[in-house]
């Protein structure tokens, strides 16, 4: 609610700038640079664009490049077996687990007017991302001969248009705070593949694969993003 307040009065002050008002000290200036963060409704900071970094580079005072940047990266093992009075019993497991992705947006931006008091912007550029995972199964019985590898593999890729619109205010000439919608138009593709091999003293008994893809268009918009910028 906090958040829907202040964007509410930033979007007021924008409205009732229009002609009159005056210049105001900014950084919107050819070759500076601006690190950006979302403010959530705890007034916690995070990343404006992207989880890992947002950042922004002025190559006008009225034209700037943003790149906003996702990466991930997880590996995993774990075992679990099960005793009874110091005997094994039932199936002893082991797990692996390994993720990839990314996710970056690149925008282009245009200031309509960077000397006014209350900026406003229009942004569009590409956006594109991938990730990977796989996770795998050990599964030995402690009561019998038989054992089974299993593994899950996803491998999802998209690609689109992001298109963003907003208002800037400076605080300070190097601090502002900036309310942005969005939307993006995306093709997305999901590659998964399952598969089984069970063994009977050490030989294989039985195996089995599955493989599914989805492909999509999806169109969405985005939420109003409240954040601030720190220019250097």
């Amino acid at each position: 609610m906090l958040q829907r307040t202040i964007i509410t009065i930033i979007a007021l002050c924008c409205l009732g700038a229009g002609a009159t008002a005056g210049e105001r000290a900014n950084s919107l200036t050819d070759g500076a640079w601006a690190l950006q963060f979302e403010i959530n409704d705890n007034f916690d900071l995070r990343s404006f664009e992207g989880s890992t970094i947002s950042i922004k580079k002025h190559t006008a005072d009225n034209a700037a490049w943003r790149l906003g940047l996702d990466l991930s990266f997880k590996t995993e093992n774990e075992d679990r077996n099960f005793w009874d009075d110091g005997e094994p019993r039932g199936n002893q497991y082991e797990y692996d687990t390994d993720l990839v992705s990314f996710q970056t947006t690149l925008h282009k931006l245009r200031y309509v007017n960077p000397d006014a008091a209350v900026n406003f912007f229009w942004g569009l550029g590409p956006t594109i991302g991938y990730s990977h995972s796989k996770n795998t199964q050990h599964i030995v019985s402690a009561t019998s001969d038989i054992s089974s590898d299993r593994s899950n593999t996803i491998n999802s890729f998209n690609a689109g248009v992001s298109a963003v619109i907003g208002v800037e205010w400076f605080a300070t000439e190097s601090i502002s705070i900036l309310a942005e919608y969005g939307s993006r138009l995306i093709y997305s593709s999901d590659n998964s593949t399952s598969e089984n091999v069970d063994y009977r003293n050490g030989e294989i008994y039985n195996e089995s694969k599955n493989e599914n893809k989805v492909s999509r268009f999806s169109f969405s918009a985005n939420a109003v993003k409240f954040g601030l910028s720190a220019y250097f």
